[in-house]
């Protein structure tokens, strides 16, 4: 498959695609894996042509691909993973960076930020240490998993069903008749 076929593939996914589904995710991102080893064979002008040709939700896409490859490369310590997040990285933002000034010199001076600058908790992303490796959590995520002060009081997550069934005995016990 050329590079052409592999963006329009990609091109033509749904921006509002659920990427937390397994199956999806595995089409998906076989196709970003393809065109990320694509990218590195090709000479510059082609390198270009796949830049320019991605779409708004490709690109998103391939955030959320590079997002996977390093928690994945964290979990493994797999520098060629982290790598192949980063290529998807610079395919999805390159014809972006290489017509807006501003943006291409903020990106060149990043490293040069004080260390807070720099913190991934600035973008609302956090990490977190698991028996199983390194996590990276968005807010959202952080403040459903509860607290050092839920476990403790011991308090449990709340679960739908349990909710729902107090909802049940609540409702249930106002329709029954008062005497």
């Amino acid at each position: 498959m050329d590079g052409r076929d592999l963006v329009e593939r990609l091109n033509s996914c749904p921006m509002w695609l659920r990427l937390d589904d397994p199956q999806t995710n595995s089409v998906l991102f076989e196709t970003i894996s393809a065109l990320v080893e694509l990218f590195q064979r090709v000479p510059a002008d082609e390198r270009r042509a796949i830049a320019s040709g991605l779409g708004r939700s490709a690109k998103y896409a391939m955030a959320e691909y590079s997002r996977e490859k390093a928690v994945e490369g964290r979990q493994v310590c797999s520098s060629s993973v982290i790598l192949q997040g980063l290529i998807s990285v610079v395919m999805a933002s390159a014809a972006q960076f290489a017509t807006d000034d501003a943006v291409a010199e903020w990106v060149s001076g990043f490293p040069l930020l004080p260390l807070a600058e720099r913190d991934i908790a600035r973008f609302g992303v956090q990490e977190r240490k698991t028996p199983t490796g390194v996590v990276y959590e968005g807010v959202v995520e952080s403040q459903l998993r509860g607290g050092w002060w839920s476990k403790l009081i011991k308090r449990r997550r709340v679960n739908r069903e349990d909710a729902l069934a107090v909802l049940r005995r609540i409702e249930k016990e106002y329709e029954s008749p008062k005497t």
